[in-house]
């Protein structure tokens, strides 16, 4: 099934609360060659829709995510911290959004 993500992405992880209710996660790239940044999609039971999440720098990548309800989500990966390892990552938000 398409999905809206960047040309450049990719998709790591999904979790599903309902049939008309999930969360996928994972990383894109704005452009050829540049840093990665975080993805969320949600699906509605119709359609996947690309979900704003915070931008905590460059190289980042969300590689899994679990919902206990329609009400909290969590994702998890890494980012780069400015310094020459990567820094570990949780997001949180609501299922759907």
């Amino acid at each position: 099934m398409p999905t809206p993500k960047p040309k450049y992405g990719r998709l790591s992880g999904v979790a599903c609360v309902s049939a008309t209710d999930c969360t996928a996660a994972g990383n894109y790239w704005p452009t050829p060659l540049k840093n990665t940044r975080d993805l969320v999609e949600s699906w509605n039971g119709t359609t996947w829709s690309q979900s704003t999440v915070p931008d905590k720098g460059p190289l980042g990548g969300l590689f899994g995510v679990s919902c206990a309800s329609a009400d909290f989500c969590t994702a998890v990966g890494d980012y780069g911290n400015g310094t020459s390892r990567s820094a570990t990552l949780i997001e949180t938000g609501t299922a759907g959004t």
